[in-house]
């Protein structure tokens, strides 16, 4: 699990088996583990709040992806993207991840 917010950069609150977060761009990021899995089989849900555009905004995520492209899990973690109402990728301030195997 982790929890990282957006000021300047993905920065790491708090987590457990998550040695980085990655914003590769503008609402995109990537996870890697500290200690990868046995398989890609895992589960994953990402939550996310606060904008610095317009707080209280509705946030979504697309899994597996950077958006557009769809971007396998892998061993060594797993990427995602955040949108907001209008489909356009946005950085959220607060954002949390649960990973379940």
């Amino acid at each position: 699990w982790c929890n990282f917010t957006n000021s300047s950069g993905a920065v790491i609150q708090s987590s457990f088996n998550v040695s980085s977060v990655t914003r590769n761009s503008t609402g995109y990021y990537t996870i890697a583990f500290s200690n990868q899995t046995t398989d890609a089989n895992y589960s994953y849900v990402v939550s996310a709040s606060g904008t610095y555009a317009a707080n209280g905004v509705p946030a979504g995520m697309y899994l597996n992806t950077n958006g557009s492209t769809e971007i396998a899990p892998a061993t060594t973690g797993f990427s995602f993207a955040t949108f907001a109402q209008t489909f356009n990728l946005t950085d959220f301030k607060y954002i949390n991840v649960a990973v379940f195997r």
